[in-house]
Parts: structure tokens; sequence; C-alpha cells
């Protein structure tokens, strides 16, 4: 029971020995939606081939009744992955009606939207209403980030990424991501020796820094 428990709350892959109990337990009490939002957990967080089912677990949950925020949360980034968007974008609007105005549905479609250009406008139009509703986090952030340069809206970008950098350390991971979209500004700006100047520069002095501290 205690290695079902901790893949509610648990980021990595989960011991397999879970993954057979949560498999027999499906079978055995097939229309139970815990199972299945359990074992759809279990397939996301194994990846690869794993999204698949993954995917219909937790359609299944959803399917049974489950309006846990989790799992349609969960849902929609196994069919963003999958490269179903949308479909992603349909969960993530379900959600919404259940848990209206939901910070994180919110920030999740308006980044699901953008990755197509033929929705990317609308993730603006969601941005601007995050702001509006005073919402703030880093996923937010690199949100607002990403929409505004998949609209064209550079100087907004950088503006925030500047802000970004000003607040993180120099050298952390979030710093580098930081740096790699400022990049990716610069190049949509034509500002191409500055861009190369800074990859170079990330590249030299701080990749290294990122292999030695996932060595320890």
């Amino acid at each position: 029971c205690a290695k079902l428990v901790e893949l509610y709350t648990s980021a990595s892959a989960p011991d397999p020995d879970a993954v057979y109990a949560l498999s027999k337990l499906r079978r055995l009490d097939p229309r139970n939606p815990l199972w299945m939002e359990l074992l759809g957990r279990a397939r996301f967080f194994i990846g690869g081939s794993g999204l698949v089912d993954a995917k219909e677990q937790l359609k299944d949950a959803i399917g049974a009744g489950s309006t846990n925020r989790s799992t349609y949360v969960l849902l929609a980034e196994t069919e963003r992955l999958l490269g179903n968007h949308p479909e992603s974008a349909e969960t993530l609007r379900k959600g919404l009606r259940i848990y209206p105005d939901d910070g994180v549905f919110l920030n999740n479609l308006a980044y699901v939207l953008a990755e197509r250009q033929d929705t990317a406008s609308e993730a603006m139009s969601i941005v601007k209403d995050l702001v509006k509703m005073k919402w703030n986090s880093k996923d937010m952030v690199d949100t607002a980030q990403f929409v505004y340069i998949r609209n064209g809206k550079l100087d907004m970008a950088e503006e925030l990424i500047a802000e970004e950098l000003r607040t993180v350390d120099e050298g952390s991971p979030p710093w580098a991501k930081a740096c790699l979209r400022l990049s990716q500004v610069r190049i949509a700006q034509g500002r191409f020796d500055s861009a190369r100047a800074m990859l170079s520069d990330l590249s030299k002095n701080h990749l290294s820094d990122f292999s030695s501290r996932d060595a320890q």
C-alpha cells in the first residue's frame, strides 16, 4: 500500500512491483477510477511507450467520473507529449469547466496553444488574463516568455527574460534556461552576433558546471 500511495506524490519512475500491483488491481476492479488514475500516473512517469497506455488509463478515469484536478492535468500533458495538441487543449478546457479560472489549467492551455502557429494568438489572450488575475509563478513567467516569442512580441519577451535573469543565480539551471531563451529572442531579432556570443559563453563557462552538479 505504501508504494501505491507514493504514486500520488512521486515525480519519478515508479517501482516495477507497484506497477504490476496496479495492473492487477485494474483487472480485478475494472470500474474503479482510482486504479485507472494511479496506473495512468505510473505509466506517465515511466514515459516512452508508456505514454500511450497512460493516455488510455487517464481517459478511462475521467470517463468513469473522476474530477481530480491532477488527472486532467496529467492527461493533457500526456496528449501534448504524444503530439495531440488539439486533444490536449480540449482536455484543459474540460478541466476549466470544473475548475474555472484555475491558474494551472490556464497556464498549460496557453503553452499548448502557443506550440501551434494556428492557435498561438489565442494563447496571447490567455496570458493577458493570467496577468490580470495577478496569478504569478515561475511556470507562468516561462509560459509568457514562450507565448510572446511565438507571437512575435520579442520586446515583451526580452523584458520578461531580463527581469528573470536579475532574480536567479548566475550559473543555475533557471539562469541557463533564461539565457537560451534570450538567445532565441536575439536570433529572431536578427542579432546573430549577440546570440552567438551568449551561447558560446554558456557552452564554455557553464555547461560543465551543470554536468558536475548532475554527477554529484
